[in-house]
């Protein structure tokens, strides 16, 4: 089975542009805190955001492979050893509440669902030993 990634091409002039950007954002920062109208947390989460919008990815539904586990998909895995089904849906990292079954795509669990197909065992090596479990549905 084929699996196709598609890349972001830059050329010079598109980084270079890009870059630029980046340092008017920060001097515009630096100016804020120094005119003392913005607090130094504020400048952290501000850059820290920015970080997320700029590392984002669009996933495009249609070109997700029917069967096949993707983000924001829901996953129902039967571990061994245990009688109860669990239910996973993989997220993005900032989007995760692994309580309610919302699990990271960077996660051992969330990243060896991710592309996999129904019926299949997976063995992964998470921080409480080895886990064996077999993909019962995609939905």
């Amino acid at each position: 089975m084929s699996r196709y990634i598609l890349t972001k091409v830059e050329t010079p002039h598109v980084r270079a542009s890009r870059r630029r950007r980046q340092v008017q954002l920060l001097q515009d920062l630096c100016q804020l805190l120094s005119e003392q109208r913005i607090r130094p947390r504020q400048v952290a989460l501000l850059v820290e955001r920015r970080q997320v919008v700029v590392n984002a990815k669009i996933i495009d539904d249609s070109q997700t492979l029917d069967g096949l586990a993707a983000l924001e998909g829901r996953v129902v895995i039967l571990e061994s050893g245990i009688d109860d089904e669990k239910v996973y849906t993989v997220f993005g990292s900032t989007e995760t509440d692994p309580a309610n079954g919302r699990i990271s795509n960077v996660s051992p669990i969330g990243n060896a669902l991710i592309g996999r197909t129904a019926g299949e065992v997976v063995r992964v090596k998470a921080p409480k030993g080895e886990i064996e479990f077999e993909i019962v549905r995609i939905e």
